[in-house]
């Protein structure tokens, strides 16, 4: 990930964070991801890539990420394996990672959703809200100010 200039990069951060947030949460409670949340993710990524003057060579690969996970998310939502709001926020989430920590936060991710697929099962909830892990995924890979 580009690091951003302090005062910016502070209030990309929150934003990413207040909006992965808010994702996981509507999507505990509604079974939706609003399209908000992924769009506030990004829009705070590319705020941060121009405060900081990222070379465009860095902020490409990034974005090549972040498209790259989007047309994985759009596959397994093709296939009825994931939500299209789960592969949006993912996108959104993998622009943050870029493709230095994208692994870490694929396995994050994965892990997360592991371990809540099982407390859902033991609560006898069928539908899994994998917006909450792709939120604790993105939340530990992402580059903390």
């Amino acid at each position: 990930m580009i690091p951003a200039a302090p005062a910016i990069g502070h209030a990309a951060f929150a934003a990413f964070a207040a909006a992965l947030i808010a994702g996981a949460a509507a999507d505990i409670a509604r079974g939706r991801i609003p399209n908000g949340c992924p769009a506030v993710i990004a829009a705070a990524w590319a705020a941060a890539a121009l405060a900081a003057g990222a070379p465009p060579a860095d902020a490409a690969a990034d974005l090549a990420a972040g498209l790259a996970c989007l047309a994985a998310g759009f596959a397994l939502f093709a296939m009825g394996a994931l939500g299209a709001g789960d592969a949006k926020l993912l996108a959104a989430v993998a622009l943050w990672a870029g493709r230095d920590d994208l692994g870490a936060c694929l396995l994050a991710v994965a892990l997360a959703g592991g371990a809540l697929s099982l407390l859902c099962a033991a609560a006898g909830r069928a539908a899994v809200p994998y917006g909450a892990a792709i939120a604790a995924g993105g939340l530990f890979a992402a580059p903390w100010p």
